[in-house]
Order: C-alpha cells, then structure tokens, then sequence
C-alpha cells in the first residue's frame, strides 16, 4: 500500500460515517417502525458515503497527481 490509499479509504469512511448519522437523524426513530427505517436510511447512507467519498478522493487525488506530474514536465523542458 502506498501512503495515499490509508488516507483515502480514511476519508470514505468518514465520509460513510457522516452519510449513516444524516440517513439516521432524517425522520424521528419513534416506534419500531422508524427505528427500523432510521437503520435502513443510515446503512444506505453509510454505504453510498463510502461508494461517493472513496470515488471522490480517489478522483481528487489521481487529478492533483496528474498536475504536479504535468508541472513537473513543464519545467524539466528547456
């Protein structure tokens, strides 16, 4: 593993965290019924954070490497 890919799996779950509290605090969890429907929104939201916030920060990353690489080539030329 190099030193990126902790910090980006890191943020997905993070991100995944953020996605199940607000899948959660949505609706009341009064009865069972909602409570059921709170659990439900916040794995959903805990999962499509992950999924989005892994591809956005993969994403992010591989574009800022792609322009410290263009940078690097730009000044390498005479």
């Amino acid at each position: 593993m190099t030193l990126i890919e902790p910090i980006i799996f890191t943020g997905a779950a993070l991100t995944g965290v953020a996605g199940a509290i607000l899948g959660i605090r949505a609706d009341p969890i009064w009865g069972l019924a909602g409570f059921v429907g709170g659990a439900v929104r916040g794995v959903g939201g805990f999962i499509g954070g992950v999924v989005l916030g892994g591809a956005s920060l993969y994403t992010l990353t591989f574009m800022l490497g792609g322009l410290l690489v263009l940078k690097a080539r730009y000044t390498r030329k005479p």
